[in-house]
């Protein structure tokens, strides 16, 4: 039992319900919230993580999520009769709440300790509630009325995920922010050490590249992230409808992860529907979306469909671009729980893009077309002292795509395999997790490129020139892990993993550990991991170089790190040092001389930093800070170069704000340093009087310092039976000139032919107006 007894009295912890007012209003802003109890520890403040809500009428359970949140949808109007219980703070007496007729609320419950039992005790308040909360306890109720729960979720989850180094961010918590494309990633890019590029929507984290970050959706790897992948991505491929929320691993990732070199992107979709049909049409300058949804006892139905046509906005506004492009998606997913101990979910999503843009330069043109279909069903089971969980999936990418006219990249390919993992939890504070993939693919591709850098497995190289390639994939990869995570004593958090790996092109078993720690010293969590991953070459055609890279060697990176965290309260506190070492990286860089085209082959290079972050999420008002200085560097033949995406300084603020019950406000600013590039000089040679172009050593250059803020003013009207909200963003606030990259091309000027430079910039300030209706 987890109440405390004297004699024959029961005395049970106290509740109390704090913010009525403020907190009605913040849930009516975004109805999808429903039912939102925030648990918090009464002698702290800070979040109770997986507090359990036993409702005795109507009947019912809940688990607040490790953020100390229980997420319940729109439910029906009355009274609630219900207790708390959590191991460090014991059960609260029977409480009441009551839903309004709209179906929605928010409160945060304090839940505290018993008072010290002893003569002359067992009747006396708690005099540590604060005065502008109200005290709605009543009598407790006798022990043989209540079960016994056991609960695994105590706080020492929250010094295992600190030991990982997982940040979560939840999509009710960010849907107030500015997002024109409805994209999903933006839940990421809020975070220290992740930064994008205005071109699109791709992300690096900590210095790596886009392509060396594992993405999962609900166990399903998705490898092709972005609608618009040529732009640098527009939007996600996955709806924001669908998404629960997001944990972001990185650097120095857990075991259960693997096959990539830099970080982890583990997506959670939703799960639960409320009782009956409901859903939503948005329209806006960028894109057109639906989304529908039903609810029973044991299964949700959802369904979610997105056009976009964000080339015609580019039109508009870029003199010289002409663009003929558009996406469009449909998602379809279904989950089925008889009970708590066994869920099934079935999805399914199929992405579609055709692109063709053209600049004026001839590197800058693109023609492609891109056809994906996902099809995949994770399982999830639960026993005792286990729970095991797998996905099956096939998916089906086709793809078309010509590049400056004279670079082809097609291929189709089918991949299909199983991923499985088993925890067994053998004491408390223990668990130990078990797993493995197994995935084939196969499939034909066409590659033509003028000029290619061929990279053999011991890493030697090879230049070749009018590059055609046809053939037939045929690769398999399988993979096991063993992950101990382990809280030895109060205060020490420990994950201990070893990842092993084999693919069919090398035939080579590759072990890769993993280890990390967490020590909680009074108020300050300090947090340490290392670690070595490795990844697969990737073939495709890098629009921004003009040679490249056919590797058949498997990149590797090591990782270190070492940070130390703080809670005041909802508020948290963090600083995070990290470097890694990709020990064995491919590229190849060029450099235009007057002797000819300098050739530095890519063998290594580096990538450190230092991030200072602070966030606040209580549901009225969340916001985060960050703060990251860095540098991500590659060397080879004797140079260390600065990569593309290098910024020294960046700075990101995000915050939602609830004005009423019916207004919300969000806005979010980025600033970083310059990106590199390099600079380029013409002349006209005497005697053949053709132009001559001279470059500097590659990427010497900065372009001047970004800056963007972007706003969303949102208002909502409700209805009987549906909602309406209308909201008005302003992109580019200050209408600031960002530079994305300089480029040279011939005009024609008094009859002759004349190099000039082109600066191209991001989108300047931009008013865009949105309608969204509910039922």
């Amino acid at each position: 039992m987890v109440a405390f007894f004297l004699g024959n009295a029961l005395v049970a912890p106290s509740v109390t319900i704090a913010g009525a007012a403020s907190r009605e209003a913040a849930v009516r802003a975004e109805l999808r919230d429903g039912v939102r109890l925030t648990v918090l520890d009464g002698r702290t403040g800070d979040p109770l993580p997986f507090a359990n809500l036993i409702r005795t009428d109507p009947p019912g359970g809940f688990v607040a999520g490790a953020d100390g949140v229980v997420r319940i949808g729109r439910s029906e109007p009355g009274v609630w009769r219900f207790r708390l219980v959590h191991p460090a703070c014991g059960e609260s007496p029977l409480m009441e709440l009551t839903v309004p007729a709209d179906g929605t609320l928010i409160e945060t419950l304090v839940l505290a300790p018993a008072p010290p039992t002893g003569p002359n005790r067992t009747d006396l308040p708690n005099r540590s509630e604060p005065r502008n909360q109200t005290d709605l306890s009543t009598p407790a109720p006798r022990a043989a009325t209540m079960d016994v729960i056991e609960v695994r979720g105590d706080a020492q989850v929250a010094g295992r995920r600190a030991a990982t180094g997982v940040r979560t961010v939840q999509a009710a918590d960010v849907r107030a922010l500015p997002n024109p494309s409805d994209d999903v990633f933006q839940m990421v890019r809020l975070l220290p050490g992740v930064s994008s590029d205005e071109t699109g929507a791709e992300f690096h984290i900590r210095g790596g590249d886009t392509d060396e970050t594992l993405v999962l959706v609900d166990g399903l790897e998705v490898r092709q992230l972005f609608h618009g992948r040529d732009y640098g991505g527009i939007t996600s491929v996955v709806p924001f409808s669908v998404v629960d929320g997001v944990d972001v691993y990185p650097g120095a990732f857990p075991a259960r992860y693997g096959g990539k070199l830099s970080g982890v992107v583990d997506l959670t979709l939703r799960e639960e529907s409320d009782d009956g049909w409901h859903g939503s049409f948005g329209a806006d300058i960028v894109s057109t979306r639906a989304f529908a949804e039903h609810g029973s006892d044991n299964t949700s139905l959802m369904v979610s469909a997105r056009e976009g046509y964000l080339d015609r906005v580019l039109r508009k506004l870029r003199d010289g671009f002409d663009a003929q492009s558009g996406y469009r998606d449909l998602f379809l997913r279904a989950v089925s729980g008889p009970d708590d101990s066994r869920q099934t979910s079935l999805n399914y999503l199929r992405s579609e893009d055709h692109i063709f843009y053209d600049e004026g330069i001839d590197a800058h043109t693109v023609n492609s077309d891109y056809l994906d279909h996902y099809l995949w069903s994770t399982t999830r089971l639960a026993g005792h002292r286990w729970d095991a969980r797998g996905t099956v999936h096939y998916v089906r990418s086709d793809q078309r795509r010509v590049v400056a006219e004279s670079n082809q990249d097609d291929q189709v390919l089918d991949r299909y395999g199983v991923r499985l993992e088993s925890t067994v939890y053998p004491g408390s504070g223990h668990r130990i997790t078990v797993g493995g993939q197994i995935e084939r693919e196969t499939g034909s591709f066409v590659y033509r490129s003028e000029e290619v850098v061929a990279v053999a497995e011991d890493g030697t190289t090879e230049t070749l020139s009018d590059v055609v390639e046809r053939g037939i994939v045929r690769r398999m990869e399988t993979a096991f892990f063993l992950q101990d995570e382990w809280k030895p004593m109060r205060s020490l958090s420990l994950n201990l993993g070893l990842r092993a790996a084999r693919d069919s092109e090398t035939d080579n078993l590759r072990t890769t550990p993993r280890l990390s720690a967490a020590v909680e010293l009074g108020a300050y969590t300090v947090k340490a991991g290392w670690g070595r991953f490795e990844q697969a070459p990737v073939a495709s055609i890098d629009l921004e170089e003009e040679v490249q890279v056919r590797s058949r060697r498997r990149n590797r990176a090591e990782h270190s790190v070492l940070g130390v965290e703080r809670n005041f309260g909802l508020n948290r506190v963090g600083v995070d040092a990290w470097y890694k070492d990709f020990t064995a990286l491919d590229g190849v860089v060029t450099q235009a001389t007057a002797d000819g085209v300098e050739h530095y082959f890519i063998r290594e290079g580096h990538s450190q930093g230092l991030e200072l972050f602070l966030n606040r999420t209580i549901g009225a008002s969340n916001w985060w800070v960050s703060y990251t200085v860095g540098r991500t560097e590659w060397s080879g033949d004797g140079v260390e170069l600065s990569r593309d995406f290098d910024r020294l300084h960046a700075i990101s603020l995000s915050n939602t704000l609830v004005l009423s019950d019916v207004w919300d406000l969000g806005f979010s600013y980025s600033y970083h340093s310059g990106t590199p590039y390099t600079e380029q000089s013409w002349s006209k040679d005497d005697l053949s009087r053709q132009w001559i172009v001279e470059e500097a050593m590659p990427n010497s250059s900065r372009l001047p310092a970004y800056q963007r803020l972007d706003v969303r003013l949102r208002r909502q009207f409700h209805f009987d039976g549906w909602q309406m909200a209308v909201y008005a963003e302003g992109l580019n606030l200050t209408n600031h000139e960002n530079v994305l990259w300089y480029a040279w091309r011939f005009a024609n000027r008094n009859g002759t032919r004349e190099p000039e430079r082109i600066t191209r910039t991001g989108l300047p300030g931009l008013p865009s107006l949105g309608v969204e209706f509910r039922f």
